[in-house]
C-alpha cells in the first residue's frame, strides 16, 4: 500500500494506493516492472503508472482519469 500524504507532488493532491513490483528473469535481457494504481483526494480522479526498464531503458505509460 502507498499513502502520500503530502499535496506537494504532480497532482497537488494527497493520494493513496497500491504498487506491486515483479522482476521477470528466464530469456536475456532481464525486464524489471512496476504497477501502481492510486485514488487521488482532492478531486477523487484515479491514477495509474505502468513502468519498466529493458534493456537498461526506462519506460514508462501513465493515466490519470
Amino acid at each position: 500500500e502507498i499513502f502520500i500524504e503530502d499535496d506537494n507532488n504532480l497532482f497537488e493532491s494527497a493520494w493513496k494506493g497500491y504498487q506491486w513490483n515483479s522482476k521477470v528473469a528466464g530469456s536475456h535481457p532481464e525486464i524489471k516492472s512496476r504497477f501502481t494504481i492510486g485514488k487521488l483526494k482532492e478531486n477523487g480522479k484515479i491514477y495509474m503508472e505502468v513502468l519498466w526498464f529493458e534493456n537498461g531503458a526506462r519506460r514508462h505509460y501513465r493515466l490519470l482519469s
